[in-house]
């Protein structure tokens, strides 16, 4: 992530030198740059056994950092086929992991960590990290909680084939993640 400057000088003379290895030099420089990628399991995942029409599928949703700096103000919009409703979610109460897998705390804009707990808040297919407690309280702040490059989260959806889908259609899940 981000972009690299590569800077080099050589130096040189006229008169003799002991040593020509020592002659030149390159540094590399490096730019921070946000990064965040989104990741979908689904149960099931394939046609085969796939479901019917009236049946559920499961859906997790895996956000990761992989950039250099920390993100803030993280949204996941969802998507589904025509003919698939929500049923529910698991955004009440978010876990962050770290590179590891074990669980970390979000950050604020000074980089401490927050403690408490987190939850997505929902609006239709929109979901905002931190926007809402858990008991309900919403947050006006959710710009100043972030991930650390290398933190991840979860989000688990539960959506419905309507009776009406035909056999054999095709169902897609998508999400868009940024900030």
């Amino acid at each position: 992530p981000g972009s690299s400057l590569t800077n080099c000088v050589s130096i040189s003379s006229n008169t003799g030198e002991e040593s020509e290895t020592d002659n030149s030099s390159c540094v590399v420089t490096r730019t921070p740059d946000a990064d965040l990628e989104v990741e979908r399991s689904c149960d099931p995942d394939t046609a085969y056994p796939g479901t019917v029409p009236g049946g559920t599928v499961s859906t997790v949703w895996t956000v990761r950092n992989v950039g250099s700096v920390p993100v803030y103000g993280i949204r996941l919009m969802l998507s589904r086929s025509d003919g698939v409703s929500f049923v529910a979610d698991d955004g009440a109460r978010v876990t962050i992991f770290d590179e590891r897998g074990e669980p970390a705390r979000p950050i604020d804009l000074d980089g401490a960590s927050i403690s408490g707990d987190l939850a997505w808040e929902r609006d239709g297919d929109l979901y905002v990290l931190g926007g809402r407690l858990p008991d309900g309280i919403s947050q006006p702040y959710y710009r100043a909680i972030g991930l650390k490059p290398g933190q991840w989260l979860r989000l688990a959806t539960s959506n419905r084939v309507d009776d009406t889908v035909e056999k054999g259609t095709w169902i897609e899940h998508e999400a868009t993640v940024a900030t």
